[in-house]
């Protein structure tokens, strides 16, 4: 009995509990952004509470409210439990839709009232139109027509510019349309152009789209082409009518197309496609010929008259006075006369297979001369002569003989000398002479040396190599030698230099910086520009060394890679001059750096600990020290942290208060450490 009574008594307790529960007021916030670009807004709800029922008893055993909303009037298709609180804010709502809502309150026991009264709202429209379909037509050599469509009813317009910074703009078509289409007038013909379209809907939401771009048409072609012509590649001279042209032809609005020539520029052959080569044949009869040229483009412009010159010359020289002078043991003169200008050249041997021939004298003259050299003594020549006219026609004489003298020696010898091999430097004034003397009659027999060209040592046999010292001191030396050969005709002095350089490079300002984990640079400076290189390694021993770098500078720089973290190295450098003067340092040491830490800290053992109605401690660990943090909120966006907690450690202790009681909390815990990598755990919740 006594259950039936309290049962009876808790249904009409629920049938009287919210009789006067009326939504006081309705207010909308503004659209919200973020991480939630669909969602138009959100409505804030407040009621006053009841506090007695219906028949004046006071109310005790309320425990809280369940706010329905939805698109339809009186049918709610979405229900939040929120508790025991008389102010909610509704969030996600979509945009440009009328909302419905009405609020329940339950007991104690869950049993739940009617719906309050019902309020509405209708939030705002805040999203853009969508551009598609952005598309050209109509192109001209001064306008265009612009087309697009947007997913609303919307305002036209177009920025336009031969530049993506545009400058120009339609005028703002305001008829609310999703088809559109603008006319662009006023152009530059063969432009490019840059445009974006823009559209805005009733509620002034406006939206831009990306670059495009279109060329307009070129202005109709009134230029006529231009061109050239050349003859045989620009020869000066052709030896036959059969001549190759060379055409260009170009044209700023169009192409060419056709050409037409003539030998005389009053006669012409027919109109020809355009080609960039052609055979030709030009009149008969030597003299100086014209060929000409006229274009035509695909718009039926004609140029004028392209020439160009050649002459042609289709004879050979006349060779005539052809003679061999001025005879000798082991040389000749041979001359001639020609009618025209042209080159000289003679073939000679002692038959008429000749066998050599002089180097060919390309200068133009009517008057030859050639001298023949290095001839054998009392031995019958033949020889014959060679002229080439400008225009390439080559004249060839009979076969002609000559017989040389008997031999006189009183041509001195000629010769060499190197001083080691020719180097450039010495580091000793011992060095090494290489000898050559040639003589054109005899031998070499003797020769004469000097350090300064006055003072001569005494004559002695000739040979190749001899050894030989140098005056004292670095600088330019100079080693002078004569030959005699055996007909005592004595040579002009030849000479070699070489530079000694006795003394080794001069090393200063060793050093070691931008010291790394596995990485440090050495510099040095010389007093002469030298090589550089440097050993290294853990000892004095060192062990490795960089690659040598020949380059010959005063300011030294190199490079180590691969080293060790926090290892002291030994090193020493080593530059060695143009001489070949090698110096080594003396042993120096650096010490690498440790590898950073770029590790971020391991975090474990999250715990939730003395949970209360406003509050809450979260406990974890980490395996190194580290500073400690929460995030949290009432979703997984959190919204809130608590105090930082720079002290390093790796048990780590937050203790979050002025927390809304029966409510849902999402947590995520955050430590860095001392090298501020930074660790960030997944969401947990209480």
């Amino acid at each position: 009995m006594h259950l039936r009574k309290y049962c009876k008594n808790l249904k009409q307790q629920r049938t009287k509990l919210f009789h006067t529960l009326i939504i006081s007021s309705l207010i909308f916030i503004a659209l919200l952004t973020g991480d939630y670009p669909v969602f138009a807004g959100s409505a804030t709800l407040t009621w006053d509470p009841p506090t007695t029922n219906v028949d004046q008893t006071p109310l005790t055993d309320l425990a809280g409210y369940k706010v329905y909303y939805g698109t339809t009037s009186g049918t709610y298709s979405s229900t939040i439990d929120i508790g025991n609180v008389i102010n909610y804010t509704v969030s996600s709502l979509a945009e440009n839709t009328t909302y419905y809502f009405a609020v329940t309150a339950y007991d104690t026991l869950a049993n739940e009232s009617s719906y309050s009264n019902e309020v509405s709202k209708t939030t705002s429209d805040t999203a853009a139109p969508v551009i598609s379909g952005v598309s050209t037509s109509n192109i001209t050599n001064s306008g265009a027509t612009i087309t697009w469509t947007t997913d609303e009813a919307s305002t036209s317009q177009i920025e336009y510019g031969t530049t993506t910074s545009y400058g120009s703009s339609t005028t703002i078509d305001n008829t609310m349309v999703t088809s559109h289409s603008v006319t662009v007038s006023g152009l530059l013909s063969w432009t490019t152009y840059h445009f974006r379209v823009k559209s805005q809907d009733a509620s002034s939401n406006l939206a831009t789209s990306g670059d495009y771009t279109f060329i307009t048409l070129a202005p109709p072609d009134s230029n006529p082409p231009t061109g050239t012509i050349t003859i045989n590649n620009n020869a000066a001279y052709a030896t036959t009518t059969s001549v190759t042209l060379t055409f260009t032809c170009s044209d700023t609005e169009g192409s060419c197309t056709e050409m037409r020539l003539s030998n005389n520029g009053t006669t012409w052959n027919a109109w020809e496609t355009y080609a960039a080569t052609k055979s030709w044949t030009l009149t008969s009869g030597d003299g100086a010929k014209t060929v000409y040229v006229k274009y035509k483009d695909n718009a039926s412009n004609i140029s004028s008259n392209y020439t160009d010159n050649i002459t042609l010359d289709t004879t050979t020289p006349t060779l005539s006075g052809i003679g061999a002078g001025s005879i000798s043991s082991s040389t000749v003169v041979i001359s001639w006369t020609t009618n025209e200008a042209s080159t000289t050249q003679v073939e000679y041997g002692t038959t008429i297979s000749y066998g050599s021939s002089t180097t060919l004298d390309t200068n133009l003259v009517t008057s030859h001369s050639v001298s023949l050299t290095g001839l054998s003594f009392s031995t019958a020549y033949h020889y014959r002569v060679k002229s080439r006219d400008e225009a390439g026609n080559l004249s060839i004489s009979g076969d002609l003989t000559f017989t040389t003298l008997p031999p006189q020696d009183i041509t001195s010898p000629t010769g060499t000398i190197l001083i080691n091999n020719g180097a450039a430097y010495a580091t000793s004034t011992s060095v090494m002479l290489t000898l050559s003397c040639t003589d054109i009659e005899s031998t070499c027999a003797e020769m004469q040396l000097s350090n300064d060209g006055t003072s001569w040592n005494s004559w002695e046999t000739y040979a190749t190599t001899k050894s030989w010292v140098l005056t004292s001191g670095d600088g330019m030396k100079t080693v002078y030698v004569k030959y005699k050969d055996n007909a005592s005709n004595i040579s002009s002095d030849f000479t070699d230099t070489i530079t000694l350089d006795s003394t080794s490079p001069t090393i200063s300002g060793i050093g070691a910086g931008s010291i790394s984990s596995s990485t440090a640079i050495i510099s040095w400076t010389t007093n002469e520009a030298s090589t550089t290189q440097v050993e290294y390694g853990t000892t004095t021993s060192y062990g490795s060394s960089t690659t040598l770098d020949t380059n010959l500078v005063t300011s030294h720089s190199v490079s180590l890679t691969g080293l060790s973290p926090s290892t002291t190295y030994n090193y020493r450098v080593l530059s060695r001059d143009a001489a070949g003067n090698l110096i080594t340092s003396t042993n120096y040491k650096f010490t690498t750096s440790a590898i950073p830490d770029t590790t971020a800290p391991v975090i474990s053992g999250i715990g939730i600990n003395n949970i209360t109605s406003n509050g809450a401690t979260i406990k974890w660990t980490t395996n190194e020290p580290a500073t400690s943090q929460v995030e949290y909120g009432t979703s997984g966006l959190y919204g809130s942290f608590s105090n930082p907690d720079s002290n390093l450690t790796t048990s780590h202790t937050v203790m979050l208060s002025g927390l809304s009681a029966n409510t849902v909390y999402h947590f995520r815990v955050i430590s860095v450490d001392l090298a501020n990598n930074k660790a960030t755990s997944s969401e947990y919740t209480f």
